[in-house]
C-alpha cells in the first residue's frame, strides 16, 4: 500500500505537516524480556453488578471466578505492563503511578474485557463522574482499593521473573458476533439487541489479532488475543459472577498451550458488536452459549498459536507515544472530555493503538485501512492514564444517525473518535522513520499536475 493512498490529499497534507516538526526514530536495539502473573479480583457476593439498567440486585454467587492477567514486556528502551481485568472497564491512576514508582514499568495498560457478569466499577454511571466507589462494602474494606493494590502487586511479581522472549504477531477469523445497529437506507436506526438466528450485519470485524511471545526454548510464554464483540453472553437476569466468553477462552487456551503459558484477551473496538447469543437468558442456557462461544475463539487462538511457531521473532524494538487529547464534551460544550491513548509499534510489523472507551468498529476498520504497518490492532476498553473514561465512542456517520451508543448514552464530543485514529496514524508514520519531507515534496507535485 502506497503511504499516499489511505487519506484524501486535503487530510494527507495536514498530517505530514504535523508530523514534519517531529524527530525520527532512534536505532534498532537488542530483544525482548517477559514475565507474567495473575491474581483473582473476585468481588464478595452482594456486590452492585454493572451493565445493565434494569438490574438492580447484586450478585448472589460465583459462577467462575474474576482474574487480572498481568505480562510485564521490557526492552532496551522502554518496558509495558499488559494488565487484563475481567471487568466492565477499571480505571487507576494509582496502579500506573505505582507501577512506575515501584517497579520502573514506564507505560501500563489496564485492559478490560467488558465482561457484564462482574461488579460495577462506577465509571460511567454519570457523565459527571468524580470517580470510581471506593466506599462498598465499606471505605475501610473497599473492594475497588483491593483491586488496585492487587493489581500492584501482580505487576510487580511479573516484572520480577522477566525472561527473554521473542514477538510473532498473528492472525485468525471467526464470526461470533454482530453489528446491534441496523441502519436503513433512509438513516434510521434500530438496535438489535439479539440475533440468535445469526442474520448477517454490517459493518463487523471477524479478525483475531494476537501477539505471541515465546521463550528461549520456542514454548508460547505469553499471548495476547484481540477481538471485537461485547462480552454480554450473559443478560440482565444473571446474578452470578463470572468472566463471560473471554474468561472460557483464556482458560481454554493456557490449558492447550500448558506450561508457564499465560492469555490475555484485550478488547477491541466493540462499542456496536454483540454475540450472536446476546444476553442469552439463564433458564435458556445461557452458561452453555458462554462456554460454545469462548471455546469457538479459544479453538482459533490455540490452532494460529501453533502455526506461528514456524515464523521468526523480531529484534524486539518497543516505540510507545502517549497522546493526551482534549474534546469538547458532546452535550455541555463548556465541558472538556480529557483522553489518554498510546500508540505502540514493536519492530515495524506489529501495532497496538489504544482507546479509553467503547469505540465502534468502524475504527478498528479504519485504523487497519490507515496503517502501513502489516498487523494493527486497536485496544478499546483500555486504561492508560492522564484522563477518563470516555464511555462510547460513536463514528460522525453514526451519530447523525443515532440509536444506542451513537444519539444517546454517549458524551464525547462528535468527531473525537476519528481524530484519535488519526492520530494514532500520524504516530505510526512517525515512529516507523518514513521521510515526511521527501513525502510531501511527492504530494505537492501531485497536486501541481492534477491542476
Amino acid at each position: 500500500m502506497s503511504p499516499l493512498v489511505s487519506f484524501p490529499r486535503s487530510a494527507l497534507l495536514q498530517v505530514l505537516f504535523v508530523c514534519l516538526s517531529l524527530p525520527l526514530a532512534a536505532a534498532p536495539p537488542a530483544g525482548l524480556r517477559l514475565g507474567s502473573a495473575r491474581v483473582e479480583i473476585t468481588p464478595p457476593l452482594g456486590f452492585p453488578m454493572e451493565g445493565y439498567e434494569s438490574r438492580k440486585q447484586g450478585s448472589t454467587g460465583v459462577h467462575d471466578p474474576l482474574f487480572a492477567r498481568v505480562v510485564v514486556v521490557k526492552s532496551a528502551e522502554t518496558s509495558i505492563a499488559f494488565v487484563a481485568c475481567d471487568l466492565v472497564g477499571f480505571v487507576s491512576d494509582t496502579v500506573i503511578k505505582g507501577a512506575r514508582e515501584k517497579f520502573g514499568i514506564q507505560h501500563v495498560l489496564i485492559l478490560s474485557s467488558h465482561t457484564h457478569g462482574g461488579p460495577s466499577t462506577s465509571i460511567w454511571d454519570s457523565y459527571d463522574v468524580a470517580g470510581p466507589d471506593r466506599t462498598w462494602p465499606s471505605p475501610e474494606k473497599s473492594w475497588y482499593a483491593a483491586a488496585e493494590e492487587k493489581l500492584l502487586r501482580t505487576i510487580g511479581e511479573a516484572a520480577r521473573q522477566l525472561e527473554p522472549v521473542t514477538l510473532v504477531p498473528a492472525l485468525d477469523f471467526v464470526y461470533l458476533g454482530y453489528n446491534r445497529r441496523l441502519v436503513d437506507d433512509a438513516g434510521n436506526t434500530k438496535m438489535l439487541w439479539r440475533n440468535s438466528e445469526r442474520k448477517p450485519t454490517h459493518p463487523l470485524d471477524p479478525r483475531i489479532g494476537l501477539m505471541v511471545f515465546r521463550n528461549a526454548g520456542g514454548e508460547p510464554r505469553a499471548v495476547i488475543v484481540n477481538y471485537a464483540c461485547h462480552a454480554v453472553v450473559l443478560g440482565p437476569d444473571n446474578l452470578q459472577i463470572s468472566a463471560d466468553y473471554p474468561g472460557v477462552m483464556c482458560d481454554y487456551v493456557e490449558k492447550q498451550l500448558g506450561g508457564k503459558a499465560i492469555c490475555l484477551f484485550a478488547q477491541g473496538a466493540a462499542g456496536d458488536i454483540n454475540p450472536y447469543d446476546a444476553t442469552m437468558p439463564v433458564k435458556d442456557g445461557a452458561f452453555e452459549a458462554v462456554r460454545k462461544t469462548g471455546l469457538a475463539i479459544g479453538e482459533k487462538v490455540v490452532e494460529a498459536v501453533r502455526q506461528s511457531a514456524r515464523r521468526k521473532g523480531g529484534a524486539g524494538k518497543i516505540q510507545v507515544t502517549h497522546d493526551v487529547l482534549e474534546f469538547p464534551h458532546r452535550w455541555k460544550p463548556e465541558k472538556k472530555v480529557r483522553v489518554g491513548m498510546d500508540t505502540i509499534l514493536f519492530d515495524r510489523n506489529l501495532a497496538v493503538v489504544t482507546l479509553p472507551g467503547e469505540p465502534f468498529v468502524d475504527f478498528q476498520l479504519d485504523l487497519a485501512a490507515k496503517s502501513e504497518i502489516e498487523y494493527t490492532y486497536l485496544f478499546g476498553y483500555t486504561y492508560t492514564g492522564d484522563g477518563q473514561w470516555a464511555d462510547y465512542i460513536p463514528t460522525i456517520e453514526a451519530a447523525s444517525q443515532g440509536g444506542y451508543g451513537a444519539g444517546y448514552n454517549t458524551f464525547i464530543g462528535v468527531g473525537a473518535g476519528e481524530a484519535m485514529v488519526d492520530r494514532a496514524v500520524i504516530n505510526l508514520y512517525q515512529m516507523s522513520g518514513y521521510d515526511f519531507r521527501q513525502m510531501l515534496d511527492v504530494l505537492v507535485e501531485e497536486v501541481e499536475k492534477s491542476h
